[in-house]
Parts: C-alpha cells; sequence; structure tokens
C-alpha cells in the first residue's frame, strides 16, 4: 500500500548571496632601475629594506617578497605579511632582504587572494653602498681630462655604479644640487664613452673580483682643493653641501640613511692639522667630538687645534647603527725637494708638509681606536703608499707629484683598486686583513735586525713584476724603501726569506738603536726627482694576501714603536718622564765652583717626543747657561759669564735631531779661550763665534741636569749624564779625566744620586 501526504507550510524568500567585492592591489613604481641598497655588512648585518606602497582593497593583508630576476626566481626570498591595507585604500610597508648576486623585483600580493599581486617593473639589488670623501686624488678619477690610461675590459657588466656630481667634471658646481647628479653604471657601453674611465672601471674590476655578482653602488663625495670645513660651511662657497647632499640623496632616497662604508683618505689639504687631525675629522664625519657626545649644528666647532664653522656634518646622512667609517690611510706623499730624512730638509729644517703628514697619520689610527668612539669605526686597513705620484715633465723633471699619475695604470686607477679593497675588508667582505709589521728579532751582536709580517712573506711591485733593481746611484736605493735608522734612510734593507732585513749603516746596532718605517709621506722617497722619476713607490713593502686585481697590499706606516724596540744587549738605563727624575747640584747643597771657566756637559740618552714648548738638557741657574730641546727637533743654547756679557744664544735648525732617537749630546766652552761647541754624536752642529771676557762661571749658581723650570723634564731614557769642570772639550771627545759629577743607571742608581731631584725613575 503506498501512502500519500501532502502537507502545506509557509514559503519564505530566500535572498540571493552577494558575492565579495573582487580584490585589489597596486605597488607604487622603485625610484628607479637598477637602485642598490645596502645590506649591512659593515655593521655584521645581511639586510637590505626595500620601502613599499600602494593601494588595495582596505583589509587585506599584503604581502611581499623580493623575486629574483637572474635564476628564474631561484634565490627568491619567501613570502612575509608586509602591511595591511588601510580604509582609505592606501599600504605601505618594508620588504627585507638578503645579499643576493641576482637582480632582483619587488612582488606582492593578497595574503587570502595570492592570484592578486603585482611586481616592480624596475630591478633592485641586495648589495653594497659606499661613499668616497675627499679632494682631487680621488675626485680625479671621475674626470676623463685626466684619464690618460688604456681601459681594461669590463668583468661583470652592470654590477657596480658610480654616482657622482657633475662639478668633478668641470671644477665648477655644474647643475647645482640634485640637477648636477650623474649615475655610471659600468658596462660595455658606458666603458667606451668618456663617461666611465679607466680608475671607475678599475674600481668596479675590483670590487666585482673579490664579490663576484654583488651589486655595488659608489658614491663620489669629492672636489679638488676642498677640505672638509668647505663642506661643513654654508658660507665657503667652493663646496656646497646641497651637491654632496644631492649624491646621497640619489643613492639613499628613502632617507634612511643606510650606507654600508664611509671612506677616505683626505690628508691632501686636512693633513695640515698634524697631531689635531682627529679631533677636527671626527665631528665632521660623525657629529660628535672625542667623548662621543654630540656637536650643535650650525654653530662652531672647537677642537684641540682650533675650530671651523659648521651648517652640516655627516651625521646628516649617514645612520651609524648601520653604516661604519673605514680607517684608510693617509695614502703616500712626496716633497719636491732633497731631504735628508723622511721629515728632514737637505741640510737641516724640517720638510713640514710631511711631518704634518704623519702626526696626522698617528692622530687618526689614535682616534679610531679611542673606546668613546667604540662602533663607529671599522678595524684599520692599509695605507695606499705604493702608488705613482706624478708624470715626467717632458724636460728630465717630475711634475704634478701630489697627485697619483692619471696616464699610468700605476697611478689613479691602481689607487682606485686599493680604495675599494680597504672598503671591503673594512666592511668585512675580504678574505684578508691588512698586513702590518708585527713580528721583529735583533742579532744579539747588533749585526742586522728581522722584521717581518704574519699575514704572508714580504715582496715589492719590483720583485713581484720581475723588473731589475734600481742600482746604487744613492744610499737608500735599496731593495726594500721606506726604513730608517735612527731617523736616517737605510742604506741595507734586504729580503731574506720573506723578511725584511735590516743591516747598520754603519758599526753595530745597539740597545739605544731605533728603526721606524713610512715617517713622514711614508713613501721613502728623499731625492728630488730621481726618487719619482726611477719609481722607488715599486720598493714599497707588499703581502700577497690574497687580494685581487693587486700584487699585494702595502704594508701598513708607523708600525708600533715597542715592537720594533732593539733588544741588543746595552748598559742600564734609567727613564724619565716631565716629573723627574732631573739632577740638579741644590739637592746636595753645591754650586759651581769659583773661578769656573771651563766646563763640559754631556748627556746619552733620547729625548722623546712633545707637542710645543722645550724641553732640558742643561741649565745652570739664572739663565746662565743652557741647552734645550725644541719640538721640531732643533738645539737651542745660550751662555752667559759673570760680567753680564751673553756670549752666546743660537737655535740651530729644526731635525737636528729626531725625537724618541738616542744621541750623545755634548756641550763645551770655554770662557778663557772664547769659544763654545755644541755636538751630537761626535758631530759639531753649533759653535759661538769667537768672543773675548774676563768673566767667568757665577759661583752661586747650581748645575741642572734635564731640568730648567716645573715641568720641562724631558720623557725619555737616559744611559748617562755627566760635567766636568775646568775642562772643555773642543773636538767633541769626553774628558779624560774623571767628571764632577756623573748619574747612570739603572733606575736604582739613578733614583739614589745625590743630586736627584722629582718623581723617581
Amino acid at each position: 500500500m503506498i501512502g500519500v501526504g501532502i502537507g502545506v507550510g509557509a514559503w519564505r524568500r530566500v535572498a540571493a548571496a552577494v558575492p565579495p567585492a573582487p580584490a585589489m592591489l597596486t605597488l607604487d613604481a622603485l625610484p628607479r632601475d637598477g637602485l642598490v641598497l645596502d645590506t649591512g655588512a659593515a655593521a655584521g648585518r645581511d639586510a637590505a629594506v626595500l620601502g613599499l606602497s600602494g593601494t588595495g582593497t582596505p583589509g587585506r593583508v599584503v604581502q611581499g617578497r623580493a623575486r629574483s630576476l637572474d635564476d628564474g626566481g631561484a634565490s627568491s626570498t619567501p613570502w612575509a605579511d608586509i602591511a595591511t591595507i588601510d580604509a582609505g585604500g592606501d599600504w605601505s610597508g618594508a620588504l627585507s632582504c638578503p645579499r643576493r648576486t641576482s637582480w632582483l623585483a619587488a612582488e606582492v600580493r593578497i595574503r587570502d587572494n595570492p592570484a592578486v599581486g603585482a611586481q616592480s617593473a624596475e630591478r633592485f639589488g641586495a648589495g653594497h653602498v659606499i661613499a668616497i670623501w675627499g679632494q682631487s686624488e680621488w675626485d680625479r678619477m671621475l674626470n676623463p681630462f685626466f684619464d690618460g690610461t688604456a681601459k681594461a675590459g669590463v668583468t661583470h657588466p652592470g654590477d657596480v655604479t658610480h654616482i657622482y656630481h657633475g662639478r668633478s667634471l668641470s671644477g665648477s658646481h655644474a647643475g647645482t644640487g640634485a640637477a648636477g647628479v650623474r649615475a655610471v653604471t659600468v658596462d660595455a657601453a658606458t666603458a667606451a664613452t668618456a663617461d666611465c674611465t679607466s680608475a671607475m672601471i678599475a674600481m668596479a674590476n675590483t670590487l666585482s673580483a673579490a664579490r663576484p655578482g654583488e651589486k655595488f653602488a659608489v658614491l663620489w663625495q669629492t672636489l679638488s682643493g676642498t677640505s672638509w670645513e668647505a663642506a661643513a660651511d654654508d658660507a665657503i662657497a667652493t663646496r656646497r653641501w646641497i651637491d654632496d647632499r644631492a649624491v646621497h640623496d640619489h643613492a639613499v632616497p628613502d632617507g634612511s640613511g643606510r650606507v654600508g662604508a664611509v671612506i677616505h683618505s683626505w690628508f691632501a689639504a686636512p693633513g695640515s692639522l698634524a697631531e689635531h687631525y682627529g679631533a677636527a675629522a671626527v665631528p665632521f664625519f660623525l657629529g660628535v667630538d672625542l667623548s662621543g657626545a654630540a656637536v650643535a649644528v650650525p654653530g662652531t666647532i672647537t677642537h684641540t687645534g682650533g675650530s671651523y664653522h659648521a651648517d652640516h656634518t655627516c651625521a646628516e646622512l649617514y645612520d651609524y647603527a648601520h653604516a661604519r667609517l673605514v680607517p684608510f690611510g693617509p695614502h703616500g706623499f712626496i716633497e719636491p725637494a732633497d731631504l735628508d730624512s723622511a721629515t728632514t730638509l737637505r741640510g737641516g729644517g724640517t720638510a713640514v708638509r710631511l711631518a704634518n703628514k704623519q702626526a696626522a697619520a698617528r692622530s687618526w689610527r689614535d682616534t679610531a681606536a679611542l673606546p668613546a668612539l667604540a662602533g663607529y669605526f671599522t678595524p684599520a686597513t692599509f695605507n695606499a703608499t705604493a702608488v705613482k705620484l706624478g708624470h715626467d715633465d717632458g724636460a728630465g723633471g717630475w711634475t704634478d707629484h701630489t697627485h697619483p699619475d692619471g696616464g699610468s695604470d700605476d697611478g689613479l686607477p691602481r689607487l682606485a683598486r686599493f680604495t675599494a679593497l680597504a672598503a671591503l675588508e673594512g666592511m668585512g667582505l675580504a678574505g684578508w686583513a691588512s698586513p702590518v709589521f708585527d713580528n721583529a728579532a735583533w742579532q744579539a751582536d747588533g749585526a742586522y735586525a728581522e722584521i717581518w709580517s704574519s699575514a704572508g712573506p714580504i715582496t715589492t711591485n719590483r720583485i713581484a713584476g720581475g723588473l731589475p733593481p734600481l742600482g746604487a746611484t744613492f744610499p737608500h736605493w735599496t731593495e726594500v724603501a721606506g726604513w730608517q735608522i735612527d731617523g736616517v734612510p737605510a742604506a741595507r734593507a734586504e729580503i731574506v726569506a720573506g723578511r725584511v732585513r735590516i743591516y747598520p749603516n754603519d758599526g753595530a746596532f745597539t740597545d739605544a738603536t731605533v728603526l721606524s718605517f713610512g715617517e713622514g709621506g711614508g713613501t721613502g722617497a728623499i731625492e728630488w726627482p730621481e726618487d719619482a722619476r726611477n719609481a722607488l713607490w715599486r720598493d714599497l713593502p707588499l703581502v700577497d694576501v690574497g687580494a685581487p686585481t693587486v700584487e699585494g697590499l702595502p704594508l701598513r706606516t708607523l708600525p708600533d714603536a715597542a715592537l720594533l724596540a732593539s733588544t741588543v744587549p746595552g748598559a742600564a738605563k734609567f727613564a724619565t718622564t716631565e716629573a723627574g727624575p732631573w739632577f740638579g747640584s741644590g739637592a746636595a747643597g753645591a754650586t759651581i765652583p769659583a773661578g769656573t771657566r771651563q766646563m763640559t756637559w754631556y748627556a746619552k740618552g733620547r729625548v722623546d717626543a712633545f707637542a710645543g714648548g722645550t724641553r732640558s738638557l742643561f741649565h745652570v741657574t739664572g739663565a746662565k747657561m743652557d741647552l734645550q730641546v725644541l719640538s721640531n727637533g732643533a738645539l737651542r743654547y745660550s751662555l752667559t759669564d759673570t760680567a753680564g756679557q751673553q756670549v752666546a744664544q743660537t737655535t740651530t735648525p729644526a731635525g737636528t735631531i729626531t725625537l724618541g732617537v738616542s744621541y750623545e749630546f755634548l756641550l763645551a766652552f770655554d770662557l778663557a779661550a772664547g769659544w763654545l761647541r755644541l755636538f751630537v754624536d761626535g758631530v759639531q752642529v753649533g759653535a759661538s763665534a769667537a768672543f773675548a771676557t774676563t768673566g767667568e762661571m757665577d759661583p752661586a749658581r747650581n748645575m741642572r741636569l734635564l731640568h730648567r723650570i716645573s715641568g720641562d723634564t724631558p720623557a725619555g731614557e737616559w744611559e748617562r749624564l755627566a760635567i766636568w769642570i775646568g775642562q772643555a772639550s773642543a773636538d767633541g771627545a769626553l774628558p779624560g779625566a774623571a767628571p764632577h759629577h756623573e748619574v747612570t743607571g739603572p733606575a736604582a742608581t739613578a733614583n739614589a744620586d745625590a743630586w736627584r731631584q722629582g718623581a723617581a725613575a
């Protein structure tokens, strides 16, 4: 049986479901194609940050990634949430990307509807941004006028872009601010034009050889003939901050300050600051003083050597939580004059320019190591000294010695390679460390000393290139240039089993011998123009540390004096500071004996470097007799008799002695015979004119060794101090009789001396 039931109920209409509005997403264009972002290698990071923005459906979550273009997406980053679209339909966010060798595109999508997305038409690179500051040595690398070198082939086309200002080409402000910015990507097409010089190619090839495929933007904050004071001060028209700012903004358009390495060897004009270099440079480059405290700008920046006005500092440009300042330089300098040593002019007098460069080098190195500035600097790199400076003038001379030669691959292109390598090392991207002299061994008999580097065997450009040696025209033309012995250029420095072996210029080394390397301009050049014409720079020491495109890196100049200190056995010594000890007859209640007309004063030891003023070696109270050392290495002496007649008052030329080097000083006079003579190491360096006097030395006066007034005792080390009365050495030899008083080492003996005053040794 079949039952059928029919029910009747109420019917209701159901509204049709409304499909959701289709999702929409757009991506704003990147600032330009080929933008290179810094990944923070100098700060130990590996992430570029790219700001993105666009429009889309409100409330939707935007995901983004960096899509790799050169490998079909194989090295793309994972998708990540980067923004939520706001109620007005706008969104912005940041995409993070580790270092990549592929060019990248920004890609975005809606998280819950991945089919809706967009990709940038512009490429970007996750690589490195380097800012180079300076003047003509680097500025000329951009200028085709100075480019007389055959261009090398481009090894990695498109990976390196140079960004600079047109002022570098004309020497004037061609196109103020952003209008003057130029960007040249190094490839075959640009290399065939004047826009891409041999130095720009050399730098690009070096960067790419060390980091194949990685992308670089090199910012040239350079202009010939300027210092950072001109960059900082808007009132100085020779250099405009607006131009430097425009170069930076072109490379870092998001205002983040994310430049990786800030590098310079800006020592040509600012090198005159000498020992004040670091105190003056740090406020401009870092925006802080040596204590780490922020400087106020606009305002006057006061430092240990003076002051300058600053409307701007580099702290406006760089985020030093990300960027680092790379200690590089000074590079090499030569003087267009004959020299007796690295800092002394032929015949006497200081080579002021070179002495200032040496002091600036020490200052910058010391400044970079200050604890208060930790986190701003990378470890120190090297000095680009082994570069050809100047060129033949066509008339047997040499010209343009202050600049690397633009007509030789050993000039501007070589300096460009060294700059790239220093930047890479500073950013931690190199598989090497700058070579330094960090080992020394002295033969006990003083026959020779050997200095070497743990970085590898020492070589030179001349040896590596198989070139013949210079020959024996000048004593300092030896296998390795740049070394000095007691302030005099070494005449025999050879490479033996990868070490520099240095032989005495005469006799044997002693316990007081002082070796030094890279003083003055760091080039070893003392004969003008012969050293330049014959490429003495090829004999500067190098180590092949595996850095590409060069045969080796120059050894860092001015190695640690303690490392180089002689270990040859010698007589006992004692040390002094400005606080003492010093020695005066007054401590024993003694004065000059009545009737004294002849005296010989003697000191064997060294006066360490000091800043300004004088330091005393010999003194008779009442200013009756003095021998003082000046900070420039000159000696000042004077003598007055009981008749009040000043029979001698003379200052020897600067550089008579080298501070920090041991000497034998002997001053002798004979009031009856009418003469005074001064000897250093047995060589007469000063004398009075003949005089007539019936006077004698004032018997009421005290005799003092290493002291005249408070604070003028020289810091140094001493083997013997002595005074003879009644005997005057006319030839610099010590008198045969026993001295009236003498002081010798070691410290315990000097401290126990009856004349001792001031602090103990």
